[in-house]
């Protein structure tokens, strides 16, 4: 698989160049940092690996994108009326997460589905129990995706600085 690591970087750079622009305007009204969407981070792993969105609500042809911030937990989000099926969906599709840190530093980890597999069982039964809400959760944390997860590609201070070959 030929990654397109230059161009995602080329990507960020206009990214970050819009969010310096509408910075002032954000600070005008109070409300905080600018951040890349986790669309703006879909976009981003389709240029790496070369695929379009995804067909049924799938982020990419071949697979999730999660986007979370350093020391923080990717969130899924199952609906009691398709939250099964979602979930053995998720079973079987690659997933990349996206660890970000303010200043734009951010490393891309790729985990296949089959090894996310026994973590999502163990949200299997709280997905199919009727609890008289409309959805339930589950979470992974940054530290368990580092553990466990493919590093392929990382950027700090709009440079990359590791990529895998």
């Amino acid at each position: 698989m030929i990654y397109n690591y230059e161009k995602v970087l080329e990507f960020l750079k206009v990214l970050i160049q819009q969010a310096e622009e509408k910075q002032k305007y954000y600070n005008e009204t109070n409300y905080g940092i600018v951040r890349i969407s986790s669309i703006d981070f879909e976009v981003m792993m389709g240029i790496l690996f070369g695929e379009k969105k995804g067909k049924n609500r799938q982020d990419l042809e071949n697979h999730e994108v999660k986007s979370l911030e350093e020391n923080g937990q990717a969130v899924w989000d199952f609906h009691i009326k398709n939250g099964l099926n979602k979930l053995i969906k998720l079973m079987t599709v690659s997933h990349i997460f996206v660890i970000y840190s303010n200043e734009y530093n951010m490393s891309f980890f790729l985990i296949s589905g089959e090894e996310l597999t026994p973590k999502f069982e163990e949200w299997r039964s709280k997905v199919t129990a009727n609890l008289g809400i409309n959805r339930s959760h589950g979470y992974i944390s940054s530290d368990w995706i580092k553990e466990y997860g493919t590093l392929i590609m990382k950027i700090e201070n709009e440079e990359i600085v590791y990529s895998y070959k």
